[in-house]
């Protein structure tokens, strides 16, 4: 009986605690598990130096065209690297996000195939918004912030 109670005693513990910490991975941390991005729309997700510093997304150029890639950072002091790739993982585009700086974007010329975006935090955290923008596509002007 004395056995029993002792090792049960360390799930006991757990439990009581609260468990594991929930992780901020939201799947996206390879290149394989990459996240689809419509061209044209906004998508947010978020970033975090210790717990989620790296997501993938993807999108389709269907014919050569000029892309702008528009990162919105909510945490304007988080480190980061945003890097634009091929199907190959070559770099076709690559911002470091500037201390303070709301945004970033990354222009290239792009045959068609399929790239990846890659969103790196260094230090720090933040959800972001990113846009791709094909051709003469208008991009948004900014995202709507509750202030």
């Amino acid at each position: 009986m004395r056995i029993a109670a002792l090792v049960s005693l360390p799930l006991l513990f757990a439990t009581a605690c609260g468990g594991p910490k929930e992780s901020e991975k939201t799947g996206d941390e390879t290149k394989s598990a990459a996240v689809e991005i419509p061209t044209g729309t906004t998508v947010d997700d978020k970033i975090t130096a210790g717990e989620d510093p790296v997501d993938w997304k993807r999108f389709e150029v269907e014919t050569r065209s000029p892309a702008r890639i528009g990162i919105w950072w909510d945490n304007p002091d988080v480190a980061a690297e945003v890097t634009v790739r091929d199907m190959f993982g070559g770099a076709v585009g690559r911002a470091v996000h500037a201390k303070g700086a709301p945004r970033d974007e990354i222009t290239a010329d792009l045959r068609d195939g399929t790239y990846f975006i890659e969103v790196v935090a260094k230090n720090g955290k933040s959800v972001y918004t990113i846009e791709v923008m094909l051709g003469d596509q208008p991009g948004s002007s900014g995202v709507p912030r509750p202030e």
